[in-house]
């Protein structure tokens, strides 16, 4: 057995000095506290996460009320994992605030072809965005080419911008072309990805109790 799999084991228990059935049964123990901990950890930095976010969330909510009873549209966006947070916070718009991602592969993937990856955002954004729209973007990083071209895209537009975004904010915190930025004070991305859904939750729950 590795200690690099389980490192709070004793070089004895990992040899297998030690009775099948005692073991097991340690094992098991410490791999349950190891659970317990890491759980209680990461609600303890959610819950944090929420309450450092507080007047963003309740800003980015009332930018998306806004837009939903004029008429406007919410565009949503990010890379890879940040993708999947974006497909989710549609479905939890919707039907109440009319919602898309942009993240339709043959449109992604032409654009990279034919323009560069840096703008697969912002040539949607600059085809669909209107001044009644809001952007939303997510991305761990907070420094991702093309989120940043979006934002600029969706500003020039006249449509209102939120980031999701890791490391503090990053690049995005204190950009020009974002309105409200939803940072996470961590640089660990899985830390990072797990706020966004909790922030994401709370932000979907602001809104719907502003459209009641």
């Amino acid at each position: 057995m590795s200690s690099f799999l389980y490192p709070s084991l004793t070089p004895q228990q990992i040899a297998g000095d030690h009775d099948t059935s005692e073991f097991e049964a340690e094992l098991l123990l410490e791999l349950a506290n190891t659970v317990r901990g890491t759980w209680s950890d990461a609600v303890a930095f959610d819950c944090r996460s929420v309450t450092a976010n507080r007047e963003a969330l309740n800003q980015a909510a009332a930018l998306v009320v806004a837009c939903a009873t004029s008429g406007g549209r919410v565009l949503v966006m990010g890379n890879g994992g940040s993708a999947c947070d974006a497909e989710r916070l549609v479905r939890l718009l919707q039907p109440a605030v009319p919602a898309r991602t942009l993240l339709d592969p043959a449109v992604f993937s032409a654009i990279a072809n034919d323009v560069g990856a840096a703008r697969v955002f912002s040539r949607q954004v600059e085809t669909f965005a209107s001044s009644r729209d809001v952007v939303v973007v997510f991305t761990t990083s907070g420094t991702s080419a093309n989120v940043i071209e979006a934002v600029g895209a969706g500003k020039r537009a006249g449509a209102s911008t939120i980031a999701f975004a890791g490391y503090r904010g990053a690049t995005l915190a204190t950009h020009a072309d974002v309105d409200v930025c939803i940072s996470v004070d961590s640089t660990s991305v899985h830390r990072i990805q797990e706020a966004q859904g909790v922030l994401c939750d709370a932000f979907v729950a602001l809104v719907q109790a502003g459209l009641t």
